[in-house]
């Protein structure tokens, strides 16, 4: 099996978390990216192909005692933190499981967040500082709700600079507009957010340049310190802005994608000490979550034909099952001759044939098509009528009567009102077998 081309795909390869996928009962390691073979000296897949994941990556001679192999789930990520000491390094870590070919296995996404850690430990010696930094790393990383954290992460912000108001903005990726994102205001302080839509990148523009070259941007006094003929000033002086505090959220290539910034701070000082970390652990924060949900969303997609597969199939019909179900329509679908295909023309063909198969039924069902795997495929609508339902059968006939490239054997039911939802599956399975047997006993 090609793990790479199946699981990993490219996203995992150029991240710069560690990954790695292990046999869930024998701990073999059968993937890792390029990041983790770097971590910990690896000369490619001959240095770890085979090999226990707790022999290589924390040097046992048996399952770790901290395993949470136990604890993973399908659906739900398992967070917890680690120092390795093979590396020397603290990893914030999530754990799910996958299921590849009915078989389930680990697949572990690991954050590095030494430099964090090694930080706020220095910033014990300002015990305050740590304090607020401390309880904004808790509410991002355990908070079920980003939105919510990041508010109340503001909130926190806010009242330690005794400002009026704090918020987010973030960068168009066309770098031409700017968007307040997150806003929290303090009680009698009218919000701005819905004002501040799609700002041109110009009325920032001072502020991005201070970015660069002091790594924030403070103003201590609007009236003193800025023309009134600026955009700076136009902008603020309307919302009743006389001093401001701003830090950039900065890539690690140091692309600026947005500011932290809070409104009349009254304890500032030029000291943004703890503004300029809080921004840092945003920004990881919300990268994480972005990588997250893609790895989350490879999980349920087809890697050749980028739909739906086994996976968010049994996913959907774990939810069916504890439904009422009405206005029910399946198809179960199979292509014809494909082995031939693959043992005659060899197995890029087959995968073509496999593409245009599902080309085709994407095309009428949309986001309704599941890859059951090699070449099998079903569609779940709910709820449909039964006469949209038979026109796009009818449509689905004529394409594959068009094309003469692919054949596909299907089976289908419609029910008004579903009782038994495993006995409408098998009854379109067995229709679908029924006209298989008679495209081969055309042939």
């Amino acid at each position: 099996m090609k793990y790479k081309s199946n699981i990993a795909l490219s996203i995992m390869e150029d991240l710069n978390e560690l990954i790695y996928v292990s046999d869930l009962e024998t701990y073999e390691l059968k993937y890792v990216n390029k990041m983790l073979e770097h971590q910990f000296k690896l000369n490619g897949a001959s240095d770890w192909k085979g090999k226990k994941c707790y022999a290589l990556l924390q040097n046992k001679d048996e399952p770790c005692q901290f395993c949470t192999n136990s604890k993973l789930t399908h659906n739900d990520w398992y967070e917890w933190s680690f120092y390795n000491p093979v590396i020397k390094q603290y990893y914030d870590i999530k754990d799910k499981l996958i299921n590849i070919d009915d078989r389930n296995y680990r697949v572990e996404v690991a954050t590095n967040v030494t430099k964090r850690i090694e930080s706020e430990l220095e910033l014990t010696k300002q015990l305050k500082h740590f304090r607020i930094i401390n309880q904004c790393i808790e509410i991002l990383y355990y908070s079920e709700e980003t939105d919510n954290a990041i508010n109340e992460l503001l909130s926190i912000i806010t009242k330690y600079y005794e400002g009026d108001r704090g918020y987010i903005f973030t960068i168009s990726k066309d770098q031409e507009y700017t968007s307040n994102t997150h806003e929290w205001c303090e009680k009698g302080i009218i919000p701005q957010i819905d004002n501040l839509q799609n700002v041109p990148i110009e009325v920032v523009q001072v502020w991005l340049d201070m970015y660069q070259s002091q790594g924030h941007f403070f103003i201590n006094s609007l009236e003193d310190e800025i023309e009134k003929d600026s955009l700076t000033y136009q902008v603020l002086q309307p919302q009743g802005i006389t001093s401001l505090a701003s830090v950039p959220l900065k890539t690690k290539s140091g692309l600026i994608i947005g500011f932290l910034g809070i409104d009349n701070p009254k304890n500032y000082s030029k000291e943004n000490v703890v503004i300029s970390a809080v921004s840092r652990i945003i920004y990881e924060f919300m990268n994480k979550n972005v990588m997250l949900e893609k790895l989350h969303l490879l999980s349920y997609a087809d890697n050749l034909t980028r739909l739906k597969n086994r996976n968010a199939y049994l996913t959907l019909i774990k939810e069916l099952e504890l439904k009422t179900l009405v206005y029910l329509g399946i198809i179960f679908a199979d292509i014809n001759g494909l082995k031939v295909v693959n043992d005659t023309k060899g197995h890029i063909a087959g995968d073509e044939m496999i593409v245009e198969a599902a080309n085709i039924l994407s095309s009428i069902f949309n986001e309704d098509v599941y890859r059951l795997g090699g070449d099998e495929f079903v569609v779940v609508q709910t709820p449909i009528s039964e006469i949209t339902f038979n026109n796009q059968i009818k449509l689905l006939k004529e394409k594959l009567k068009a094309t003469k490239t692919v054949s596909i054997s299907i089976g289908y039911v419609w029910s008004e009102k579903c009782e038994n939802l495993n006995d409408k599956l098998h009854n379109a399975d067995h229709l679908m077998y029924i006209d298989k047997e008679r495209y081969y006993k055309k042939k």
